[in-house]
């Protein structure tokens, strides 16, 4: 009976470890990752906060991000990220989220992000959320730069979320151009 008391007690570590099942949450989750960013816009050669969520992958599992033309990975001291050029390989232990900085390019367009989650299986799955992101230039009024919508010339509640993000997060908007966000967001 004690060693029957002794196996049991092993299995309950073991678990609990999460060296023998996955945990209750992989275990119902399906595979996925997502993408999302710190803004939807970024000044040319300014940085952008890249977070990716993985989850419902196993034990491990690894997000391979394809940079868009002209981005450049920004080195972190980050256990799990590497590049390669313009991939980015994110590997992860457990449920986690991870985040990256690029540095977006000399001029103005659009990037696009693309990348690819493998399970503890070595099955491929798309990363979803964001994936696209406008460099813009320098000089810009903020309405340019921060109205997504340009059609309507109005600050929306997401656009004043980004808006204040950047004021107090960032550090990209100062605090007069905060001001003027705030006076656009809420007289138009």
């Amino acid at each position: 009976m004690a060693l029957l008391a002794k196996v049991s007690v092993m299995g309950v570590v073991l678990v609990m470890m999460g060296l023998v099942l996955p945990s209750p949450v992989d275990a119902q989750a399906s595979p996925s990752a997502h993408r999302y960013f710190s803004a939807s816009s970024v000044p040319v050669g300014g940085e952008l906060v890249v977070t990716v969520a993985a989850r419902g992958y196993g034990h491990f599992g690894q997000v391979v991000e394809t940079l868009p033309a002209g981005f450049t990975y920004v080195p972190e001291d980050h256990p799990g990220v590497a590049s390669d050029g313009q991939e980015v390989v994110v590997h992860f232990l457990r449920n986690e989220t991870i985040t990256y900085k690029v540095t977006a390019p000399a001029v103005a367009g659009v990037g696009s992000f693309s990348g690819v989650m493998k399970d503890e299986d070595n099955a491929g799955y798309q990363v979803g959320g964001q994936s696209q992101v406008a460099t813009i230039p320098a000089g810009l009024s903020l309405l340019d730069r921060y109205d997504t919508n340009p059609m309507d010339g109005a600050i929306e509640q997401q656009e004043f979320d980004i808006a204040l993000r950047h004021y107090l997060f960032d550090g990209t908007l100062d605090q007069a151009g905060f001001e003027e966000i705030l006076r656009l967001y809420l007289f138009g």
